[in-house]
């Protein structure tokens, strides 16, 4: 056997050699080298706060799953644990802004499974800048007739926003949103702030975009409405003589708002004061309303109003006893006359104040006009006052006796008898004939 060995050298070679094929075929054949395909791997991001000190932000969120290509033998394959393996997005490889592929680092795979290829996510890096925009407020809803919404407010009135700078370029204002149905009274309210472009479109929440503070405080008024009349205040004392007999005002009631507890019991607007001391005329003036504390004219309605106050002289009457001289006017020539006497007479005189109050026993005088008259004889000759046209009298006689005798039967002399005037004209302008 020994020998046969020895003589089949060359027997052995060849049988190792197939023996090897064969195990190097059932390899192959029974635990292949595969590509197998693992997704929902999770992405963990590594120093984004080194991006902070660079003064650098991202854009917008990476992926947080991706997919891996992996190769190994089937057997070495079916070992990996999906669960176990994890994948690493290292931003300190991000050095400036601009949108840039990041590698992965990819553990937790078999010693004898390998990367078809490394994976890479895309990144969008800005720069880190601030930004100021105004605060605003939206009113939801409407309110019914008969209340009055005043401009509500809103503190602070500016926001501070840190972030991308893709992402801050686009907001342009922020917005509180008011919802006022349902509501009375004061309002008082914290609300969320949200970001608006220059559309008007809402800015999606991103936590690469930092607002300085997330609520507004809200305040507003909403009062019910009511419609009152205006009340001018009127000062002073027309001239003497003069009187107040009329006040028009334009508008005659204005629309006002306030709380409940305070408009029920409002009946009037207040203007500011007219002063009518010593007018002789009608006062005009254009005067500003002063609604009492808590009162607001409502929006259109003007703060001032005109007030025509009519000032008018007055009528008075008054008595003047009057003595008993009648002046004769228009003695007849060659006759004389002779009054027979009569006693004081009080009358009463009535008219604008201006005419009247000025009259006195003086300043009235009393006559009969002798015209028309020819022969001697008695006559009962209508009496006249020398009054201001637009007086009007009462009590005065209605006539006195006069008897006209020819002149030379008076001591053969042409004279007029005492108590008779001679062609004698008014005393005054004012004196009727």
């Amino acid at each position: 056997m020994s020998r046969l060995f020895e003589r089949n050298g060359t027997l052995k070679i060849i049988s190792v050699f197939f023996a090897i094929v064969l195990w190097l075929y059932a390899v192959s054949e029974l635990n292949p080298e595969i590509s197998w395909t693992i997704s929902n791997v999770p992405v963990t991001i590594l120093n984004e706060d080194k991006l902070v000190k660079r003064d650098l932000i991202l854009a917008y969120e990476p992926v947080d799953r991706t997919s891996i290509r992996v190769k190994g033998l089937t057997n070495d394959i079916r070992r990996i644990n999906e669960s176990a393996i994890k994948a690493t997005l290292n931003l300190d490889n991000a050095k400036g802004p601009g949108t840039l592929q990041i590698p992965l680092n990819i553990e937790g795979l078999p010693r004898d499974v390998n990367l078809e290829k490394v994976p890479e996510i895309t990144v969008i890096v800005n720069n880190l800048v601030s930004k100021e925009i105004p605060l605003d407020i939206s009113i939801k809803g409407s309110l019914p007739s008969g209340y009055y919404l005043h401009p509500p407010a809103i503190e602070p009135t500016t926001l501070v926003l840190t972030g991308a700078e893709s992402l801050l370029k686009n907001a342009v204002q922020g917005v509180v949103e008011l919802d006022i149905r349902n509501s009375r009274g004061f309002i008082k309210k914290s609300l969320p702030i949200i970001l608006k472009d220059a559309g008007g479109r809402t800015i999606a929440e991103s936590k690469y975009i930092t607002m300085e503070q997330d609520y507004a405080m809200i305040s507003a008024q909403i009062n019910p409405v009511k419609a009152v009349p205006v009340d001018p205040v009127i000062t002073g004392k027309p001239a003497e003589g003069y009187e107040v007999t009329g006040v028009e005002i334009q508008p005659v009631q204005v629309t006002v708002n306030a709380d409940a507890s305070i408009i029920d019991s409002l009946v009037s607007i207040p203007t500011g004061i007219v002063d009518v001391q010593e007018a002789k005329r009608d006062v005009h003036m254009s005067i500003e309303l002063k609604p009492p504390e808590g009162i607001h004219l409502d929006p259109g309605e003007s703060d001032q109003v005109s007030v025509i106050v009519r000032i008018k002289e007055r009528t008075i009457d008054k008595n003047i006893t009057l003595s008993t001289d009648v002046g004769l006017l228009n003695i007849p020539e060659g006759l004389t006359a002779a009054v027979s006497p009569i006693g004081p007479v009080t009358i009463n005189v009535k008219g604008l104040y201006s005419y009247v109050n000025p009259l006195n026993t003086r300043s009235i005088h009393l006559s009969a006009d002798l015209s028309g008259l020819t022969e001697p004889g008695v006559y009962q000759i209508p009496i006249k006052a020398d009054l201001p046209q637009g007086v009007e009298v009462k009590g005065l006689p209605g006539s006195v006796t006069v008897t006209l005798t020819a002149a030379e039967e008076v001591d053969g002399v042409d004279e007029p008898v005492d108590g008779s005037i001679e062609d004698s004209e008014p005393d005054s302008p004012n004196e009727s004939p």
